[in-house]
């Protein structure tokens, strides 16, 4: 076994540890697992807050494994972890994403819709930490036996917990029989590990089988790292409850220095209404000072009104003997009204006689409104006759159209005859442009030759040159002997450097002359002729081509 490995494990740090703790005595087994099985395929069922997952994917990371990593939770709880609310999964989810989203997926759905996401025998390690009655825990390993690899490691929680219907600890009794490679932890609530049979070769777990000597000091070992992890998760569990409680009695001294701070307002806004009450209490007891003082006048006006209401019901005795006078005069006014009633209805007659004189002069008004339609009959005829005659006008104006029409289709007949008429220039300017083709591609081939030949001459007046300073050379080496002959030899070889010089400034000429016929070339092609007669080239040049094969 690597000691490599186990100190790696030793050394594991947990970036992400939430409570619940019941898995957290198992984070450095889970590093040291995945570091073991290297899994191509990795999922647990049941992640809750993240502690299980989280160090299974530390370690991939960490490790720098391919391994790919799913976690399947409906993060809604169940009876034995009890329901949560969404800020789970909310916290969970940012950490996953913010950390390992390249290689890990979360599956929020149940086991048995997530199962058949995943292809059969391809899963190297299985985390069973669902629900953990028999039932479920049974049904969950015999639903994604099919999808593990051969000899696949498979993991279940809670093996040691037999309280509340837990049954985990059940089944993996009977799984040891049929599954003699196996390791199992007894602290944090149990954890059980298996080797599927038969495994191939290269992923057998020797750790793991029923002779193996290591599964003691695993035992212990993991124990003592799990208790450490607990312990420090314990600790900081402590940590993080006293800074909250520190925290929230700062929060709590704060409130009640704030209320200090206002009761001390709320003393002086007091006694600023007490010293207003004391002030209004004044004011009230002047107030009522000045009351009394006037319901004494109040008093003696009251005498005053005793005597006036005394001479008031005398006064009232004398308006009832006046009342029976004015009885009297309502008896006469009322003897008048009935004659007014009478006269009333003589008017009444009246009126009817002159309503019906009224309907007389009705009919005739009748008579009147028939002269009147009759007359409109009369407009009316004298409408359809105006009408009857712009009707001829407007088949007059149709004909003037039709005349409009007839002279613009002269007027395009005309049109026709000039667009033909320029076809037959542009024709023209084509045959222009092909006889152009023909001379630029005669002065092409003179501009060649004359090329061709200059090149041959240099080369010709290159070569003599060599075969003069050849000359030269083998002249130089009989100077000692042959001064005379050499001096003749100067004389002969100035009069041939004349001659080089004479025949360069020819070829000078000749490139200035080329340069010329160039210039003229490149006129030509910035020319518009030139350009208009690019695609009748190019076509030229392309039957060229078939021609010019064998």
């Amino acid at each position: 076994m690597s000691l490599v490995s186990l100190m790696s494990a030793a050394t594991f740090r947990a970036e992400s540890v939430e409570a619940p703790n019941a898995w957290v005595g198992h984070i450095p087994f889970a590093a040291w697992v995945v570091q073991k099985v290297t899994p191509r395929l990795l999922v647990e069922l049941g992640t809750h807050s993240g502690n299980s997952y989280f160090a299974f994917c530390q370690s991939v990371a960490e490790s720098g494994l391919p391994t790919k990593c799913y976690a399947v939770d409906t993060w809604q709880g169940d009876e034995h972890s009890g329901a949560y609310t969404d800020a789970v999964f909310a916290k969970l989810d940012a950490h996953h994403q913010e950390r390992y989203a390249g290689f890990s997926r979360l599956l929020r759905m149940t086991f048995d819709d997530a199962v058949s996401y995943f292809s059969d025998e391809s899963i190297d390690l299985l985390h069973i930490d669902g629900l953990h009655t028999y039932e479920a825990v049974r049904h969950d390993f015999e639903t994604w036996l099919p999808k593990l690899a051969p000899g696949a490691v498979v993991m279940f929680h809670d093996i040691n917990v037999r309280e509340r219907g837990f049954g985990v600890w059940k089944l993996w009794e009977e799984l040891q029989a049929g599954f003699p490679d196996h390791l199992e932890f007894v602290h944090s609530h149990g954890l059980g590990v298996l080797q599927l049979n038969h495994a191939p070769s290269g992923r057998e777990q020797i750790w793991l089988r029923s002779d193996s000597s290591e599964k003691d000091y695993l035992k212990t070992y993991f124990a003592a790292l799990g208790a450490r992890q607990t312990e420090s998760f314990e600790r900081n569990l402590d940590l993080v409850e006293t800074r909250r409680r520190v925290a929230q009695l700062e929060h709590q001294a704060r409130d009640l220095q704030q209320h200090a701070q206002n009761l001390t307002l709320e003393v002086s806004r007091r006694d600023a209404d007490i010293a207003d009450l004391r002030q209004h209490a004044e004011n009230l007891r002047a107030e009522i000072a000045d009351r009394e003082a006037r319901l004494e006048i109040v008093n003696q006006t009251a005498g005053e009104f005793r005597i006036q209401i005394a001479n008031l019901r005398q006064h009232a005795v004398n308006l009832e003997g006046e009342l029976k006078v004015r009885d009297a005069q309502i008896a006469e006014h009322r003897l008048h009204a009935a004659n007014l009633v009478l006269e009333v209805k003589d008017r009444e007659t009246q009126i009817e006689n002159l309503q019906r004189a009224s309907t007389e002069q009705i009919i005739d008004l009748k008579k009147h409104a028939a002269n009147l339609i009759l007359e409109v009959k009369d407009r009316e005829a004298q409408i359809e006759n105006l009408q009857r005659a712009s009707t001829e006008q407007i088949v007059d104006l149709k004909k003037h159209a039709a005349n409009l029409i007839l002279e613009v289709e002269d007027r395009e007949a005309q049109i026709e005859n000039l667009q033909r008429a320029s076809t037959e220039q542009i024709v023209d300017l084509r045959k222009h442009a092909s006889n152009l083709i023909l001379e630029v591609t005669d002065r092409e081939t003179q501009i060649k030759n004359l090329q061709r030949a200059s090149t041959e001459q240099i080369v010709d007046l290159r070569k003599h040159a060599s075969n003069l300073e050849l000359e030269v050379a083998s002249r130089d080496r009989q100077i000692g002997a042959l001064n005379q002959q050499s001096a003749n030899l100067n004389l002969r070889a100035c009069d041939q450097e004349e001659q080089i010089a004479a025949i360069s400034r020819t070829a000078t000429d000749q490139a200035s002359e080329i340069a010329g016929l160039r210039r003229t070339l490149n006129t030509i092609c910035q020319s518009t002729s030139w350009r208009i007669t690019s695609p009748l080239r190019k076509a030229i040049g392309a039957l060229r081509k078939p021609m010019n094969k064998p």
